[in-house]
């Protein structure tokens, strides 16, 4: 293991060592390939990209290629970094976002002397600001409902996993041939494990898409909500004229760090808040008043695209397929909360969902399905739409874009909440089925509650799943771990299986199905005994309307 005292190698001498991969390398997936060269004069020298921790090689065979990443100094944590985010990325489902890679402490040899690497999939895109230049220079316009919708896709696809990129900025987000975007770069990467180990910010960012007041110690999953922020605005309201007067150098899109620092006196701001578009006014305001405020009053980013206004920048097309869902339990360190739903949503009563039935026996299930549904509503109300669920307990409570106080719920669930759905004659929202599995875990019980189900219609095109578990006579399961209990205490778990598979748009897609959506929940986290089962919900995020209900088995 290098040790900071060592001596770093040069570029020059970084430039000589990957020249021979077999011989310095111990990544042998890239013994055979060639590095990147580019002309320098008369001379071709290995072309690396450099950046403020390390620099970037390229190297390729006629059928792959990878990227090589060798570090310019020193630090203590990095493997340790490395280590915590492969292991919380590993846990999650894969993500289109986001590169896969391998660290090795011992990864390169320079001069005798091994040193660390990092080997990354290749990817074939551009930078960001690239990409609009070019795009500008070209068509003279660039799709920013197109762009802002990738944006958004891809911020709440992080959120959805517990992850922090730390340095969002326009060198570090890529924009691949087909306009999607992938993410690179990790060194400031949060991931929850991080916050147990007791470790801080190892960089600060570009100070051009960063809170003014940001610290070493401000460093959690709230991490990006103000660069997502500032890249929404920059996204949406680019246009050939802007580009030109207030792209000025390399450090910015068109905010600059003094418009943040000094938000008042910014031109920028002044002209966005003269604008007739609504979103990009009520975009701009919210920027300006992040800037000019304190780290905690920085707006959450998946409750700013929830707002009816700023929602009209995003594109009306068919959303991709769903990010493939790794079949990879969570660690025993993985903690999944349920959702809050946002502050300024409005609790509209669920529709009727139950599926249709043979005409003779509509009228006996009928009654038993509206006596159910009532019951239903009961229990959503009383444990649900008051004040929600929990945030987690070590993260400090963000302030929402808007806030409308709910009424604190007074009753308990008494009865059984719903049945097991099928489904319907005609194309609707319904859940198709629900079962049961057990996986263990790095010495973990883990139990797994799967779900298929169809969606036909919601209110913001975006649903949540969750599970409620309950006793055999009924009443709330107490949760066992707070990082799985609502916030009257009863043990759930939801998710919402990323951007791409619950962002759904029913303007092109009528029906849009999920096949399985797996629910993690560790046995330790459920109250003991016996015959206990759980209750599914799709509800739409944006107003906590229950689109589809069922109930699994006992366990």
């Amino acid at each position: 293991m290098s040790s900071p005292s060592v001596v770093w190698p040069s570029l020059d001498a970084y430039q000589n060592a990957v020249l021979h991969p077999k011989r310095n390398l111990k990544d042998a997936r890239l013994h055979s390939m060639q590095v990147e060269l580019r002309a320098y004069g008369v001379s071709k020298l290995p072309f690396g990209r450099s950046g403020n921790f390390g620099s970037v090689y390229k190297f390729s065979n006629q059928h792959q290629a990878y990227a090589l990443k060798v570090f310019l100094s020193a630090e203590a944590d990095r493997e340790l970094r490395y280590r915590l985010i492969d292991q919380h990325l590993e846990s999650r489902p894969a993500s289109t976002n986001l590169v896969s890679f391998g660290y090795e402490d011992q990864g390169i040899m320079v001069q005798g002397r091994w040193y660390p690497s990092l080997t990354m999939d290749w990817v074939a895109g551009h930078p960001l600001d690239r990409y609009l230049s070019e795009t500008l220079k070209r068509h003279g316009q660039v799709d920013n409902r197109q762009l802002c919708q990738a944006w958004v896709e891809l911020v709440l696809s992080l959120m959805h996993r517990s992850v922090a990129h730390g340095d969002l900025q326009h060198g570090n987000i890529l924009v691949l041939p087909n306009e999607s975007l992938k993410l690179v770069d990790y060194d400031g990467m949060f991931v929850p494990a991080m916050r147990r180990s007791g470790l801080a910010a190892a960089e600060m960012g570009r100070a051009a898409y960063q809170h003014p007041k940001r610290n070493a110690r401000y460093f959690d999953e709230r991490l990006d909500h103000f660069s997502a922020l500032l890249i929404l605005l920059c996204l949406a309201s680019i246009t050939r004229e802007r580009w030109k007067r207030f792209h000025t150098d390399d450090n910015c899109l068109i905010v600059r760090e003094s418009d943040l620092i000094r938000p008042d006196q910014s031109a920028l701001f002044a002209e966005l808040l003269r604008s007739p578009e609504a979103p990009l006014k009520k975009l701009a305001l919210l920027l300006k008043s992040a800037a000019g405020g304190s780290l905690d009053a920085i707006p959450v980013f998946d409750r700013v695209v929830a707002d009816g206004t700023i929602r009209q920048l995003l594109a009306h097309r068919p959303i991709p397929p769903p990010d493939k869902t790794i079949q990879t339990i969570p660690r025993s360190d993985h903690t999944i909360n349920p959702p809050e739903p946002p502050h300024d949503s409005k609790v509209i009563q669920p529709v009727n969902v139950q599926p249709q039935v043979a005409a003779s026996k509509k009228g006996a299930l009928g009654i038993v399905g509206i006596i159910l549904t009532a019951i239903l509503v009961a229990v959503y109300n009383s444990n649900q739409c008051g004040s929600g669920v929990l945030p987690r307990n070590d993260q400090p409570r963000e302030t929402p874009v808007e806030s409308t106080p709910t009424p604190e719920p007074t009753a308990q669930p008494t009865s059984q909440p719903t049945v097991t759905e099928t489904p319907p004659a005609i194309q609707g929202t319904y859940i198709q089925n629900v079962w049961l599995d057990n996986v263990v875990s790095n010495g973990t019980n883990y139990l797994v509650v799967h779900c298929s189900f169809q969606v036909a219609q919601s209110d913001s095109n975006q649903v949540w799943v969750l599970a409620f578990f309950w006793l055999s006579d009924n009443s709330p399961m107490r949760a066992q771990m707070s990082g799985y209990s609502t916030t009257q205490g009863q043990a759930s778990v939801w998710t919402c299986g990323g951007p791409a598979a619950c962002l759904l748009d029913v303007q092109y897609a009528p029906a849009t199905r999920w096949t399985d959506l797996p629910l993690h929940i560790p046995y330790a986290a459920l109250s003991s005994g016996s015959g206990h089962f759980a209750t599914i919900e799709i509800r739409d995020t944006a107003t906590g309307r229950i689109l589809a209900t069922a109930r699994t088995q006992s366990f």
